[in-house]
């Protein structure tokens, strides 16, 4: 039996600190190419990667509300 999460993982998962994270720009999709979300790389793996981002200060609209 695993009792750690980490050894539960498929794959080996690298973090990074908030000081060295790399910094990347995510926009949801091609047709909103115009709303960018600033985001730091905070953990990658060959499984996926895990980003760190701030709560935008104005509201983005709910999908159909644009």
């Amino acid at each position: 039996m695993v009792d750690s999460f980490e050894e539960k993982r498929q794959f080996k998962r690298v973090y990074y600190s908030m000081e060295d994270a790399a910094m990347s720009v995510l926009s949801p999709a091609e047709k909103h190419a115009s709303i960018l979300f600033p985001a730091q790389l905070v953990n990658l793996s060959e499984g996926g990667v895990g980003f760190s981002m701030e709560r935008p200060s104005v509201s983005v609209p709910a999908q159909g509300q644009h």
